[in-house]
């Protein structure tokens, strides 16, 4: 039985084919996910040309997470937006001015939201998250 169940369980992850199972994706909202990672800040040239501070541009400092084990993110096909992603590794955060919301450089956090997918030239991940609840990690 257990050679059974084994060989059950082989052809289906085969079937899923490369990577990551389906089924270990996560999804883009409204379904909330919670991420583990580590926030770093960083600053990149936003507008009007999206190019270079050192040439005009307006500095935007934004807050990654950095994961320490890459994710993949599914939504409803087709969606010109939420795109199927693999191998992610870093997510933007995403927090609405008036959340209580507060992050530290370097802190280990977990972070609660909602996925989405890049659309706009302020979007510096390929999946962002729109942050509900940060708490520290172990």
């Amino acid at each position: 039985m257990a050679f059974l169940m084994r060989r059950l369980l082989i052809a289906a992850l085969l079937a899923s084919g490369p990577g990551i199972a389906m089924s270990a994706c996560l999804s883009y909202g409204p379904t909330e996910v919670t991420l583990v990672g580590v926030v770093n800040f960083k600053t990149f040239a936003g507008p009007p040309n999206y190019e270079s501070i050192a040439s005009g541009d307006r500095a935007e400092r934004v807050a990654v997470l950095e994961l320490k084990e890459p994710i993949c993110v599914r939504g409803k096909s087709p969606d010109p937006i939420n795109e199927p992603r693999d191998g992610i590794m870093t997510v933007q955060l995403v927090i609405i001015s008036s959340s209580p919301v507060t992050l530290v450089q370097d802190r280990k956090v977990a972070v609660t939201g909602t996925l989405f997918g890049s659309h706009t030239g302020h979007h510096r991940t390929p999946v962002l998250l729109q942050v509900r609840v940060v708490k520290d990690a172990i």
